[in-house]
């Protein structure tokens, strides 16, 4: 018998070695790895599974990258068991990782909140080996699991299918369980007998391209079209289209797009989250949803206002005009505030690189507000200083010259107007291409 248990403990310790390797997956183990087809280090998630032992269990091995170093000794994982790929009525097993707790436990999700002991008399019902070590920027969590114990609720028994959920949170300081950072399903349910290579169900797709979405809409067509409206309207004075002046014919079908981008986008994310809101445990996730949904019903607001929209000459028009201007801008600050949010958000894992990106797209808006407004300014003295000459009467001469200070402002504004479309074009791209290229869940 001492044999016997010597010979798992040595067969636990080598499969705990191995546990960030993937040479064995479709071989001798299942496995369930992201990002598909990863290898070895490069995975985020490593888990595998197999009979190696016993025919009445499963042995299973969890790995978990941890980026964050200050997250590693506060960190747990787990694996859940569920007839679908959504949270909910799901066999889960937990595996902490703190200073004062290395422990396996067996719960049950009954929803999309903290799941509950499957037996509070025995808290690893069904579970026996258990080990958790931290190795570099790993945790590893080995176990084996009873494949079925018959009579005992929501124990689900591994000799038929279930989808995978993999997950990774932090742990509280009184040891509870904070909604996690990280999840992903597998695409299909899995054959726990043979040896699976799982598939999952997201590289962060849906994450992805709301963020792409946002980025475009707020960095690059809201951003343009707000400038036209406030400060290109000199454009083509006399020239109409559709009876309408240029500048309004550029402004309106701009922000028309920038605010379905922002509208799809929206329920991109609602999708990928299951319909249901963050937990306020994951506070810049949180924080970014709720200046979000602020940036969504002032845009319908602004939509809504400009259906209504009095015409020039109406006694009302000064409202829309200042309630249109003040929403604007509004929108401009909030939808800024809320990027900065994103880039911020752990799941995103863009790091200093998006915050640095953000840093350098607000003192770029900055100085293009700083610049135009004063040129407005400027602009709006010569015209006026122009219009008196008119009146007055005044020699060709003053006449010319206060024309061409005009026209040498007006070359100054498209210039800044120029720089903007580069900056924010390159700025967004750049934006986008790290979160295309950066594992998401």
């Amino acid at each position: 018998m001492k044999i016997f248990i010597s010979f798992l403990i040595v067969v636990s310790l080598i499969i705990l070695t191995h546990s960030q390797s993937t040479e064995e997956c479709g071989k001798r183990l299942g496995c369930f790895t992201f990002p598909t087809n990863c290898k070895n280090s490069e995975c985020t998630f490593i888990y595998k599974w197999g009979s190696l032992m016993s025919n009445t269990s499963h042995q299973f091995v969890l790995a978990a990258k941890i980026e964050d170093p200050n997250l590693i000794n506060s960190a747990w994982i787990g694996i859940g068991f569920s007839t679908d790929p959504l949270m909910g009525n799901d066999d889960v097993i937990i595996c902490k990782n703190t200073p004062a707790e290395k422990s396996v436990q067996h719960l049950f999700n009954f929803g999309k909140f903290t799941p509950s002991l499957l037996d509070s008399r025995r808290p690893d019902l069904g579970i026996s080996d258990p080990r958790v070590i931290t190795n570099n920027n790993f945790i590893i969590c080995s176990l084996t699991r009873e494949k079925s114990i018959p009579g005992v609720e929501n124990y689900f028994d591994l000799n038929k299918k279930f989808h995978v959920l993999a997950a990774l949170g932090q742990v509280g300081p009184s040891g509870e369980l904070i909604q996690h950072i990280l999840k992903l399903p597998s695409q299909n349910p899995i054959d726990f007998t043979s040896e699976t290579i799982a598939i999952s169900t997201s590289d962060g797709v849906k994450v992805k391209a709301h963020a792409s979405f946002m980025i475009i809409s707020w960095m690059i067509l809201a951003t343009f079209g707000m400038a036209i409206a406030r400060y290109y309207k000199f454009i083509f004075p006399d020239v109409r289209l559709f009876d309408l002046k240029i500048w309004f014919v550029i402004h309106r079908p701009i922000m028309i797009v920038s605010y379905i981008l922002t509208f799809i986008g929206f329920f991109i994310i609602l999708a990928d989250q299951n319909w249901t809101w963050v937990d306020k445990s994951r506070p810049t996730a949180f924080a970014h949803s709720i200046f979000g949904i602020i940036v969504i019903i002032l845009a319908f607001i602004q939509i809504f206002v400009a259906f209504f929209r009095p015409h020039q000459d109406h006694s009302t028009r000064y409202i829309f005009n200042y309630f249109h201007g003040v929403n604007g801008a509004l929108l401009l600050l909030l939808s800024t505030v809320t990027l900065f949010l994103g880039s911020a958000i752990r799941r995103v894992n863009l790091g200093t690189r998006g915050i640095g990106l953000m840093v350098g797209w607000t003192v770029w808006m900055l100085v293009f507000v700083l610049f135009v407004e004063i040129s407005k300014n400027k602009l709006t003295h010569r015209q006026t200083t122009l219009s008196l000459n008119n009146l007055q009467n005044s020699a060709y001469q003053n006449n010319q010259k206060e024309i061409e200070s005009l026209i040498k402002l007006e070359n100054i504004k498209f210039v800044l107007l120029g720089i903007h479309i580069l900056v924010s074009i390159g700025l967004a791209i750049g934006l986008i291409y790290m979160i295309a290229t950066e594992k998401i869940f």
